[in-house]
């Protein structure tokens, strides 16, 4: 037995070592800020939690950014400065409490992203394509289109998951100049509409504002997972020119953007949109088309536009997301947390086992909950964002 186990941790030794060798060192700081940023907005739960927590959503923001995103952001800076080691959200717990609290992270870790990807993020898509920004299908499409759609989803994510970092780190990057780009062109046209127009009847108000035990309950979940994220970057830590330096300083950075991008977006949304009629899947592509007619005859072709940049932040999230969980569970499975063949990397240095599992699992969400839904987009991006809260909680137990 002794020696099973003994040749068991000198195979795991061997495969880590010889997987160690394929990473590259290409992440500076500008790419972990964006990195993060990108890993931050997502766009799919912005409108859900305005829609769930309404006026009140202003107010709980302000109070997770301070009792939460702060807190967490300076014990990823402590951790990701201290112990740069690759697959961190796997090695940090598994240094602390052992090999099998640091599998279960792992896995959590993992799981979450596919079923995010094969989930919320190809509803919200799906929805974006079939608003009025684009094709404007108030009907909606059929199931076996929105399989479709959700399917190329799930593999353009894990393209960019795929490729050699000093090429996917571009994911990040690219992915916060749209973000930008969404943020400035929406919070410019909610001003020019509110002074032309004036705030609509129904949206929000000072006595909406008021908090409540209700709705703390409705929103917190949603904006606990709004805001995570922070340690994602050091699933590549061995892949960072600087770690000690550029983590503390990424933190800083990429934590005090997001915060006003998504204070910005959910006031943006909430002042333009009645209460009663805010989106949990199309509500940022609604918050934009009631907004957008002071565009003129613009408004056809910014609003394609509009589309275009709201799926690229969809996919950039999700990529940056799977590019960081799948080489968490990768190191698991070199350290002998997970199955030793899940560790495997490509030449270029990019965990192929996790990413193919990932494809495989996401698709097989987008098939099963889309049918299980008959083309409800509302009930599907529901289910599906509870499966991946639930499971975002739990992976950040230990």
């Amino acid at each position: 037995m002794a020696t099973t186990v003994i040749d068991a941790a000198s195979q795991s030794a061997t495969a880590m070592a010889e997987e160690r060798v394929k990473l590259r060192k290409v992440l500076r700081r500008f790419d972990l800020v964006c990195f993060t940023i990108a890993a931050f907005i997502a766009l799919d739960t912005i409108a859900a939690t305005a829609a769930y927590g309404g006026g009140e959503t202003l107010f709980w923001v302000g109070f997770v950014i301070v009792l939460y995103m702060i807190p967490s952001g300076l014990i990823c800076a402590e951790l990701g400065s201290t112990f740069p080691i690759e697959g961190g959200p796997y090695a940090w717990p598994r240094m602390a409490f052992g090999r099998l609290p640091g599998a279960i992270t792992a896995t959590f870790y993992w799981m979450s992203n596919p079923t995010w990807m094969g989930g919320s993020l190809a509803a919200t898509t799906v929805a974006v394509l079939t608003s009025k920004l684009m094709f404007n299908k108030p009907n909606g499409i059929a199931t076996i289109w929105e399989i479709v759609i959700g399917l190329a989803v799930v593999w353009a994510i894990v393209g960019l998951s795929v490729i050699e970092l000093k090429f996917g780190r571009w994911t990040g990057n690219i992915g916060t100049f749209v973000r930008l780009a969404v943020f400035f062109i929406f919070i410019g046209l909610v001003a020019w509409f509110l002074i032309k127009n004036g705030k609509p009847a129904g949206t929000i108000g000072w006595g909406s504002l008021k908090p409540s035990l209700t709705g703390f309950l409705a929103v917190i979940g949603l904006l606990q997972f709004l805001f995570v994220g922070f340690e994602l970057s050091n699933s590549a830590s061995e892949e960072m020119h600087n770690p000690q330096r550029d983590v503390p300083g990424m933190i800083v950075r990429s934590g005090l953007i997001s915060a006003l991008i998504v204070l910005g977006l959910v006031f943006g949304i909430l002042l333009v949109i009645p209460l009663a009629s805010v989106s949990n899947v199309g509500g940022f592509a609604d918050a934009y088309g009631a907004v957008a007619g002071v565009l003129g005859s613009a408004h056809g072709p910014v609003g394609w536009l509009m589309g275009i940049m709201i799926i690229l932040v969809i996919i950039s999230a999700g990529g940056v997301w799977l590019q960081g969980a799948a080489r968490c569970q990768a190191v698991a499975g070199l350290d002998g947390a997970a199955p030793l063949v899940l560790g495997k990397f490509s030449k270029s240095g990019t965990p192929i086992a996790m990413n193919l599992a990932s494809a495989g699992v996401g698709s097989l969400f987008v098939i099963l909950v889309f049918t299980l839904s008959n083309g409800s987009l509302s009930n599907f991006f529901a289910v599906m964002l509870s499966i991946v809260i639930s499971l975002t909680a739990l992976q950040y137990a230990f």
